[in-house]
C-alpha cells in the first residue's frame, strides 16, 4: 500500500535537502496502524503525535486538533513555517496531509453526517527523550558541563536559524526540544509560530502558550516581537544551567553556588539579559551566540559591555565547526607509539584527553587528495601510487603495524623477483602474511593500552587489516555516540599493504549511549579506479542491547551524505558483517562485551 509514496518518503528521510511532500490520508493510517494507540508517543494541547513504521526507518505523525478556532489560514501558516526551515537544531518536516472526512458529528442537539476535515504533520523521528523530561530525570544528576553547554549552543544555534528566517517560535519551551541520542538538541511544534514580513512586533488579543515561559509584554499587552522568544531562551537556559526543571532564581544565583567556569559564569549572565522585563535591554540571538563564542559587540549594550568586562575580555575566533574526532595532550609516560608496549599506571592522572564540541559528531572529516593546478583551484585525479610508500607507511604511521608488502618486498620473494607485479599480486601476498612478525598481536596490544589510559568502561578496540594491494587512505569518520581519542594520532591516516591499523573509539561522559561510529579508507580497484570502504561498529551501553559491526563499498564519496542511512543499516546489523563488490571485499567482526575488539579484513579477490 502506498509504495511510491513509501519509496519518497524513506528518500526524505536520507537526502537532507529534500522538500516536504504531500501524504496520503491512507498511507498515514497504514504506516501508525490505523492511528492506533500503541503507536502514539505524545500528545498536547494541539494535537496528537504517533509513531510511523516504515521498511528503512521510523517518522513521527502529527494529527492536529479539530478546534473552533483553528482555521485554514492557521494550518497554512503553521504548514509554511515548516516549508521554510531546514537546520539540523530544528526537527526535520517531512510532509503534510488535509484530507476531508464523513463522520457522525454532534451538532445543535442531535447527531448528522457531517463533512470533517483532519490535518495530519509528519516529521523525522527522534527516538530519544525531550529536554524537559531529560531535565526531570534524576538518573542524569551531575551531567557534565559539556553537554549542559551543547544543548544550550545547539537550541541558540536553532533559534538563530529561525530569527534570520523571520519566524517567531511563540512556544520554546524545554517540552518542545527533542534530544536524539547524540544529545543533539532539535526544536520542534511550531503550532503557534508567527511569521514576520518586514515588521518585527504584532499585537494580539489572544494570548497561548506556557506560563512560566511567557514575556511580560505579551502576557500583559498581548505584544509579539523576536524578543518575546528570547525571554523563553533565558529561562530554558537558567533551567539547564540549574540541571533540573526548577524555576530558576536569577537575582539569587550568585548566593546560591559558587560559578568558577568562566564558560559557565557567562551562560548565567546570558539567561539574566535574556528574562529582563524590559524587551529592549533582551540580547538578540546573534548577539548570545557572540557572547557564547566571547566575541566582543560593540553595539550591545552596558549590561553586556560589564558582562565583557568580567570575563577578562578574552577573545576567541568566530564559531568553526570542529574537527570530527576529538583529540588529547600529549601522554608524558604511556608514550603510546614507539614504546606502546611499556605500559604506566600513571598516565591517565597525569594527562586528561582535551575533548572537542559534541557537533562535531554530525560534521564529516574530510581530506583532501586532489592536487592543485597553477592557477590554485583544484583538479580531480586519482590517487597516484607512491615511490616511496613503503618508507612513508612504515615512517609516518606509530597506529600501522607490520611491514608493507609492496613491490619491494615482493622483489625478494623467488616467485615474483625480476617479474611484472600487479595489485593482485601484492594483495595476494599480503593475504598470507596477514600474521607474519606477530603484527596482529602487536596492533592488539596497542590498542589495550589506549583503553587503559582512556577507557573509562564502555569504548571499541578496533583493528584494521588491508590486503588490497594498494594504500588505504582515510578520507572521512562519523561519530554517533563517543569519539576517538588516540593520543595525537587518531585514525590511522594511511594503512599500507599488508598492514593493520589500530585505533580505540571511546564512550563520551554523559552520552546516553556507548562506542558507534564509522570511518571511510579510499583504495584501489584491480581497474585502477579509486573506491571508498566503509567501516562502521556500535557497542551500545547495557547488557540488553549487542554489539554490531558493519562494512560497504561505495564510489568515492559516496557515504559522506549517507550517515543517517548508514545509522539504520549499522542498527540492523550483526555480529559480523560480509560485503563483495568490484572485485573487493570486507569481513567485520565485533566481539561480546562492553570493550569489544572490532576486527576488519579489506581485501583484493585474487588467485591462488
Amino acid at each position: 500500500m502506498g509504495h511510491q509514496e513509501h519509496e519518497e518518503l524513506e528518500r526524505i528521510l536520507i537526502e537532507k535537502d529534500a522538500n516536504a511532500i504531500p501524504l496520503s490520508y491512507t498511507f498515514l493510517e497504514y504506516i501508525t496502524n490505523n492511528f492506533s494507540n500503541d503507536r502514539e508517543i505524545g500528545r498536547g494541547g494541539f494535537g496528537i503525535v504517533y509513531k510511523g513504521v516504515l521498511r528503512n526507518g521510523n517518522v513521527a505523525v502529527k494529527k492536529l486538533l479539530r478546534t473552533d478556532d483553528t482555521s485554514d489560514k492557521q494550518f497554512e501558516d503553521e504548514l509554511f513555517c515548516l516549508i521554510r526551515v531546514k537546520h539540523k537544531n530544528i526537527v526535520r518536516f517531512l510532509g503534510y496531509c488535509s484530507n476531508i472526512s464523513r463522520e457522525v458529528v454532534h451538532h445543535n442537539g442531535r447527531d448528522i453526517l457531517a463533512d470533517v476535515q483532519q490535518r495530519f504533520l509528519c516529521f523525522e523521528y527522534i527516538p530519544n527523550k525531550n529536554l524537559q523530561q531529560y531535565l526531570e530525570d534524576k538518573s542524569t544528576c551531575g551531567r557534565e558541563w559539556e553537554t549542559r553547554y551543547h544543548l544550550i549552543e545547539g537550541i541558540c544555534h536553532g533559534l538563530q536559524y529561525l530569527h534570520k528566517e523571520r519566524i517567531n517560535h511563540l512556544d520554546l519551551k524545554p517540552a518542545n526540544i527533542l534530544l536524539d541520542y547524540g544529545m543533539v538538541p532539535k526544536i520542534t511544534d511550531f503550532g503557534l509560530s508567527r511569521r514576520f514580513g518586514e515588521q518585527s512586533r504584532i499585537i494580539t488579543r489572544n494570548i497561548y502558550g506556557t506560563l512560566g515561559y511567557l514575556a511580560p509584554e505579551y502576557l500583559k499587552n498581548g505584544e509579539i516581537s523576536f524578543k518575546s522568544d528570547i525571554y523563553s531562551l533565558g529561562i530554558i537556559i537558567g533551567k539547564i544551567l540549574r540541571g533540573n526543571d526548577d524555576y530558576p532564581d536569577f537575582e539569587n544565583w550568585h548566593k546560591s553556588q559558587v560559578i568558577e567556569n568562566p564558560q559557565e559564569k557567562r551562560c548565567i549572565k546570558i539567561a539574566q539579559l535574556c528574562v529582563d522585563a524590559d524587551e529592549h535591554k533582551r540580547p538578540t540571538v546573534d548577539e548570545i551566540i557572540g557572547m557564547l563564542n566571547n566575541e566582543s559587540h560593540r553595539s550591545r549594550s552596558n549590561s553586556v559591555t560589564s558582562l565583557e568586562k568580567t570575563e577578562g575580555r578574552h577573545t576567541k575566533p568566530p564559531h568553526v565547526a570542529p574537527k570530527e574526532r576529538s583529540s588529547a595532550e600529549p601522554i608524558s609516560e604511556a608514550r603510546i607509539g614507539t614504546e606502546w608496549d611499556q605500559e604506566s599506571t600513571s598516565a591517565s592522572s597525569q594527562s586528561q584527553p582535551v575533548r572537542a564540541n559534541k557537533e562535531a559528531q554530525y560534521t564529516t572529516t574530510q581530506k583532501s587528495f586532489s592536487p592543485r593546478d597553477e592557477s590554485g583551484s583544484s583538479s580531480h585525479r586519482s590517487f597516484e601510487p607512491k615511490q616511496t610508500e613503503r618508507v612513508g607507511a612504515k615512517e609516518t604511521a606509530e597506529n600501522c603495524f607490520g611491514e608493507v608488502v609492496d613491490d619491494y618486498k615482493l622483489n625478494e620473494l623467488v616467485r615474483y623477483a625480476g617479474k611484472p607485479k600487479t595489485q593482485e599480486d601484492r594483495a595476494r601476498q599480503a593475504w598470507r602474511l596477514m600474521n607474519e612478525d606477530d603484527k596482529r598481536s602487536k596492533a592488539l596490544r596497542y590498542v589495550d593500552v589506549l583503553k587503559k589510559v582512556y577507557g573509562n568502561g564502555q569504548s571499541t578496540l578496533c583493528l584494521v587489516y588491508n590486503a588490497t594491494g594498494d594504500t588505504l587512505h582515510h578520507v572521512a569518520n562519523h561519530d554517533w555516540y563517543g569519539y576517538i581519542n588516540d593520543s595525537k594520532l587518531g585514525y590511522p591516516a594511511e594503512i599500507g599493504n599488508g598492514q593493520w591499523g589500530a585505533f580505540h573509539h571511546i564512550h563520551r561522559q554523559g552520552e546516553p549511549s556507548g562506542s558507534m561510529g564509522a570511518v571511510v579508507y579510499r583504495g584501489k580497484k584491480k581497474d585502477g579506479q579509486d573506491q571508498d570502504y566503509l567501516l562502521g561498529w556500535s557497542t551500545p551501553w547495557g547488557i540488553w542491547y549487542r554489539n554490531k559491526a558493519y562494512g560497504e563499498i561505495g564510489g568515492v564519496n559516496y557515504f559522506q551524505r549517507r550517515w543517517d542511512e548508514i545509522y539504520v543499516k549499522l542498527e540492523n546489523a550483526d555480529y559480523s558483517s560480509h560485503t563483495k563488490s568490484g572485485g573487493c571485499e570486507i569481513e567485520a567482526t565485533i566481539d561480546k562485551g562492553d570493550s569489544p575488539k572490532f576486527t576488519v579484513t579489506i581485501k583484493t579477490e585474487h588467485s591462488p
